[in-house]
């Protein structure tokens, strides 16, 4: 990859860290505990609860859960690209070895893996 290549893959990263970031600050909260850690915010609805209260309560408490657990999983897919960016190992597929081509890095930047090898590992 070019030097320009890898400066727009950085930028990319950057704005995407940022976003994920902003949502997961939506659903959860800082685990201060581990260093990248978050809980998943508990809806509260204040005061006195009815049954549809408590319904509701629990179907926002697991959608939090559930949008904290895939975006933390996103967020440890950004870092870890930073990581081998830094490195200079970035860009290559982790199953083949392939290098991963720029148009599809540029649409998902924190991808480990080829077009080939992604579609053999979501079969």
């Amino acid at each position: 990859m070019t030097q320009e290549q890898i400066q727009k893959i950085s930028d990319i990263l950057d704005s995407e860290e940022e976003r994920v970031r902003q949502e997961l600050a939506v659903v959860a909260v800082k685990d201060p505990a581990t260093p990248e850690g978050y809980q998943p915010k508990i809806a509260d609805y204040g005061g006195e609860i009815d049954e549809d209260d408590t319904a509701r309560k629990t179907t926002d408490s697991e959608t939090n859960t559930a949008l904290e657990h895939e975006l933390k999983h996103h967020l440890d897919a950004i870092l870890t690209a930073r990581e081998k960016l830094k490195k200079g190992h970035y860009g290559l597929c982790e199953k083949c070895g392939v290098e991963i081509p720029f148009e599809r890095l540029q649409a998902m930047p924190a991808t480990p893996y080829c077009i080939k090898c992604s579609e053999l590992e979501s079969q």
